[in-house]
């Protein structure tokens, strides 16, 4: 996980193809479906790609990882990525 995090920020950053870096952080997430920075570099990227589908998504995927983490309490995604119960 910690390679494909490497290669995203690569992707990103070092090569300009954000894309990519968005099908890796993807990857991330199948495999460590806890994984903060890739959530957050998701939002980030869905929304630089104007892929309003694919943010809706991931944030309703966020939203059902962290009710399961905290419990079953409303839990609420804010724009900055924070959350509230």
């Amino acid at each position: 996980v910690t390679i494909l995090h490497r290669l995203a920020a690569v992707q990103e950053s070092g090569i300009d193809a954000p894309f990519a870096a968005i099908e890796t952080h993807r990857m991330v997430l199948e495999l460590a479906p806890e994984s903060l920075p890739s959530f957050d570099a998701l939002e980030r990227l869905l929304k630089g790609a104007e892929d309003w589908s694919g943010l809706h998504e991931l944030l309703r995927r966020r939203q059902e990882f962290v009710k399961a983490a905290v419990g079953e309490g409303e839990v609420v995604i804010e724009g900055g990525g924070g959350v509230r119960s």
